[in-house]
This record gives structure tokens, sequence and C-alpha cells, in this order.
């Protein structure tokens, strides 16, 4: 399976460089870079991916997901209300607020 992903990173990674101004190309190797766990480099492609599609609420929600699993919950926080006050219906950034905010409250109960 690895090899799969080693792959599809090469080729996403590829597409990127030739094709600098195809914001697709930039989402799909941010998601990747998601799903191996990689949040650091998520987050800078999706930094990217905004440049080029700025507003994009499915891009915003995703850099969310990957800036709270590096720990900045906070930052993922004001993305997802920034998306919210644009579209108060965008279930997945709705959903995602509640969790966080839910975390953060219970960590600072713990302290």
């Amino acid at each position: 399976m690895m090899g799969k992903y080693e792959r599809a990173k090469s080729e996403f990674e590829t597409a990127c460089r030739l094709e600098t101004g195809q914001p697709i190309y930039f989402q799909n190797l941010a998601k990747l870079y998601q799903t191996l766990g990689r949040y650091q480099d998520s987050i800078a492609v999706y930094q990217r991916c905004l440049v080029l599609s700025p507003g994009n609420f499915e891009v915003m929600n995703d850099l969310g997901i990957s800036l709270a699993m590096a720990g900045r919950r906070e930052e993922a926080v004001k993305i997802w209300r920034k998306i919210l006050e644009k579209n108060p219906n965008f279930l997945p950034a709705v959903q995602n607020l509640r969790l966080a905010e839910k975390s953060i409250k219970g960590r600072g109960e713990r302290r």
C-alpha cells in the first residue's frame, strides 16, 4: 500500500511542478500528505492551494483538519469560524468546529 502512496505522491508532485496554476493538483497532494500524517507538509500545500483558489471552503476545511492534527487547534478553529461566517451551512466546518472546541474545552478542564 505504501508503494501506491509513494507513486501517487510522486505523480502529484510532478503535476504541481508542471501545472503550477491548477489548484486541484495541490489539493490532491495536500490530501495525500494529510493521509500519510505529514501535517506540516499538507498545511504548506493547502496554503499554496488557497492562493490559487481563495475562499475554497473544502480546502479551508481540510487545512483546518491538518492544523488540528498538528496540534494547532486554535488556528484550525479560526479557519472553521471564517468558513461559517461566509457559509453557515457548510456542514464539515460545523462538525469540525464542534469537535475542536470540545477538545480545547476538555484540555482546559484537565489543567
